[in-house]
Parts: C-alpha cells; sequence; structure tokens
C-alpha cells in the first residue's frame, strides 16, 4: 500500500507539437456550462470563431470546462474594460488578448494587466495558462531534461 506523501505542484513550459490527446471525451458540456458558453460567444468568442459549435468544440476534450471557461470570461471582461486606442478593431483587440491569455505575447503590457487583474478575480492564484498537476517528486528527478 502506497504511504499518503503530500504532492507538488510543477508548472512546465511546453511546446505544442509535444500535447497528446488525453483521452477524455468532456464534448458534452452540463446546461450551465453550455449557456455560459454561448454568452461567451456572444460576447467576445465570436471574433474569434466563425460560429458557436466552433467554440464549443474547444472544450471537447478538456478536462477542466469550469477553468478554461473562466479564462474565456477573464478574456470578454478585459475586452469589454480596455481603454483601446483609437483605430484598433474589435478582432484585432481580441486576437491580442487571446495571444496573452495563451503566453504567446509579452508585446502588450498595459492589456496584459488588465487581462491579470480580471483573471485573478476568475482562477485566484492561477496564471491562466496551463493546468498546474501533482506531479510524484520521485518521477521529476526520474526524467530529467522533461522540466
Amino acid at each position: 500500500m502506497r504511504e499518503n506523501k503530500k504532492q507538488s505542484y510543477t508548472r512546465i513550459r511546453v511546446s505544442p507539437q509535444q500535447l497528446v490527446s488525453s483521452g477524455v471525451n468532456r464534448s458534452i458540456l452540463s446546461p450551465e456550462q453550455r449557456a455560459k458558453a454561448a454568452t461567451l460567444f456572444a460576447r467576445f468568442a465570436h471574433l474569434i470563431f466563425p460560429d458557436i459549435s466552433a467554440f464549443q468544440d474547444t472544450f471537447a476534450e478538456d478536462m477542466h470546462p469550469d477553468r478554461e471557461l473562466a479564462i474565456w470570461e477573464a478574456c470578454a471582461e478585459t475586452f469589454e474594460q480596455y481603454q483601446r486606442p483609437e483605430g484598433l478593431s474589435d478582432k484585432e483587440l481580441a486576437r491580442r488578448i487571446v495571444g496573452i491569455s495563451m503566453e504567446a505575447t509579452r508585446d502588450y503590457p498595459e492589456l496584459s494587466a488588465v487581462y491579470r487583474s480580471r483573471l485573478h478575480k476568475h482562477l485566484p492564484g492561477d496564471h491562466g495558462l496551463i493546468v498546474a498537476v501533482p506531479v510524484d517528486s520521485d518521477v521529476v528527478s526520474e526524467a530529467p531534461g522533461r522540466l
């Protein structure tokens, strides 16, 4: 029998090419999650996705759809609250916010600050980048170069 060890959490950066499907199919969102996704699509995600089905498909293999919805909520609030410079289109602003949420850009510090404050409201203590997963410390020490 395994002893109860305190789990530690480690955040790592991985390239998209290293990601593989978990095999968990969460294509059926709860009615509450569907309603929230519909609201988020109307408020913000319609600027990124061609239709609501495409947006909801992003949650198909997500093990934590509520967390993902919270990140999209932070994006929507950032879009609504940011004092945009003149001439910046809605689509361009949305693209920048999504880029910040994925940490694909560090070019917009003021916009990033608004996003981070909104994210902290929905996910206190979470940076919204990748899910922190429990890692057995023995596994970490046996996998050199993976962190």
